[in-house]
């Protein structure tokens, strides 16, 4: 190649990421990768802030030396985050000292502050807070709880902080009701907070509240996982207790909040314990799936994140577990989407695995995801014989081949409504070998667990026969394969069971019926009464004489 392009006088060149690169660089000559350097972080720091927030002075920023000290040497994805810390601090309401605006700092100064703490996860001011004398269990936990649920109304912030409190097991004894607990007001000023006019709890630190669940996560080792039992459910918790709605809105938001959360710290400390918990409780709510499969799917597309995420849908599509069928689910879902379309390969292998799972809603998933990946061409060889594959394997893909193998059966083309696509032809469409047809069919008659779904597909390809001559003996040949049961343990049920199908298409004899249909299905069921004395002859019995062998 590299004489060829010199010879021509052109070039090759190939953008990728230093990881891929990494991977695919074996072989190539030295001296091809250029050597780009390390991005300045305070020139990227300067042309995100301008481009944020341009009424901002960059450049009092980058050049503050407090500033520059977190900037040095850091890696473009931590300078972004540096970033979004100097834009959450100047965009914050000011504090005021209750004593008197002298003593503060100027309003830059305290900001620059704000962002070297956030920098540092507000740990000193949060060791601060929680070891003041006096702080109680209800403090600490609706402190957690605020910074959890972030823009909600407090008094469902309020309600939570009982529930997590129940879950967390705490001793000191808490009642909403009345007035013998601490109520809202002065449970908000406890924490340093502000109540906004519409009764959302504000922080005016940056960063604190991702911070606050920090601190919760490595000071409370042992609560942990009665954190993450209450953290799942908080969005699928419901109440009438107040004149205030916790709106679907609400509900979205938090779910997003507490998705993020899960992943975020699954990433970072290499665990998937706080997802695992979220997927599964979130199974039975339509919305909150949905947000998961979303959360799930980002994650995987990011640049940072993406290498943990595949790691863990591939274990997830493993787990065949009743009580983890959710954690299957997800899996198929996030492969159906972008995932699955920018990474083919991984999604399939992915799904391989799902393909052995006896739980219906995943096959189910698995049908969904096998057409989405569809309307990629470039995927459909490969999908086409990982199809096959699973109807021929061993017998725990099979009912997964099936339904897979049905999900295309039934798939009509774009450029021609009638026809199937796996009798289409096309510059972007694969060619379809007979035997991995008669493969897939095979499998489809073999059992009655999808009957009205195999009617259906029987009766598209008895359709696409009517109206395309052409493709008549590819599904007659097709189907007449699928049933021939020479050699093959099953007996004959298949052949019935076509020969029903065959009727369900077209009744004889019927009302009004087309004669063209009528004829055609006369065809089919006399080629096969054909076939089926054909392999009875194997078997008639023979009377050996003197001269040998006579029938």
């Amino acid at each position: 190649m590299q004489y060829t392009l010199g010879k021509r006088n052109s070039h090759l060149v190939v953008l990728t990421t230093p990881e891929q690169w990494a991977r695919i660089c074996r072989g190539a000559p030295s001296g091809v990768v250029p050597l780009l350097g390390r991005p300045d972080p305070t020139e990227i720091a300067t042309a995100w802030l301008r481009a944020e927030a341009p009424e901002l002075d960059a450049s009092r920023w980058v050049q503050d030396t407090r500033i520059t000290g977190l900037l040095c040497n850091q890696p473009p994805a931590d300078v972004l985050q540096v970033v979004s810390l100097i834009l959450n601090a100047s965009r914050a309401p000011r504090r005021v000292s209750p004593a008197s605006e002298i003593t503060l700092p100027d309003a830059f100064t305290q900001q620059v502050l704000d962002v070297v703490a956030a920098r540092n996860n507000w740990r000193s001011s949060l060791l601060q807070w929680h070891s003041k004398e006096g702080r109680t269990s209800f403090q600490r936990n609706f402190l957690l709880v605020a910074a959890m649920f972030r823009n909600a109304p407090v008094a469902h912030v309020y309600a939570q902080t009982a529930e997590l409190s129940d879950h967390l097991k705490e001793r000191e004894a808490v009642a909403l009701e009345g007035q013998s607990s601490p109520g809202v007001i002065e449970m908000v000023d406890s924490i340093d907070a502000e109540l906004t006019e519409d009764d959302t709890v504000q922080f005016s630190k940056p960063g604190w509240d991702d911070a606050v669940l920090n601190y919760f996560w490595v000071d409370r080792p042992m609560a942990r996982t009665d954190f993450l039992a209450w953290m799942a459910k908080a969005p699928i918790a419901r109440t009438t207790k107040f004149l205030e709605t916790f709106t679907p809105e609400d509900r979205l938001l938090l779910a997003n909040r507490v998705g993020t959360f899960a992943v975020r710290w699954a990433v970072r400390h290499g665990k998937a314990n706080p997802l695992e918990e979220v997927v599964i409780a979130w199974r039975k709510d339509d919305a909150l799936w949905a947000t998961a499969v979303d959360l799930i799917s980002a994650a995987a597309l990011h640049p940072t994140m993406s290498r943990f995420v595949h790691a863990v849908l591939l274990r997830w599509s493993k787990n065949a577990a009743a009580d983890r069928s959710a954690l299957q689910k997800l899996s198929v879902d996030v492969c159906a989407g972008e995932f699955g379309r920018r990474h083919t390969g991984k999604a399939l292998r992915r799904l391989r695995h799902v393909a052995e799972t006896a739980h219906d809603d995943v096959q189910a998933s698995l049908y969904r995801a096998v057409r989405n990946l569809w309307a990629d061409a470039s995927a459909r060889p490969t999908l086409f014989s990982s199809v096959v594959e699973w109807c021929s394997a061993d017998p725990s893909r099979t009912e997964a081949g099936r339904r897979s193998f049905l999900a295309l059966a039934t798939l009509l083309s774009q450029e021609d409504p009638g026809l199937p696509v796996l009798l289409s032809t096309g510059a972007d469409q694969p060619e379809f070998p007979t035997a991995d047809l008669v493969s897939g069919w095979r499998t489809l008659l073999d059992s009655g667990s999808v009957a009205s779904e195999s009617a259906r597909a029987v009766s598209l390809w008895m359709d696409a026969a009517v109206e395309y001559p052409d493709q008549r003996p590819v599904v007659f040949n097709v189907l007449r394969g699928a049933v021939d049961t020479a050699g093959r343990a099953g007996g004959s049920h298949p052949r019935h069971r076509l020969r029903d199908l065959l009727y369900l298409w077209q009744p004889v004899p019927a009302v009004d019926a087309d004669p063209e249909r009528v004829r055609l299905r006369h065809e089919l069921v006399d080629l096969l009464d054909h076939d089926r004395s054909r392999s009875v002859a194997l078997y008639r019995p023979v009377r050996v004489g003197r001269g040998g062998p006579t029938p």
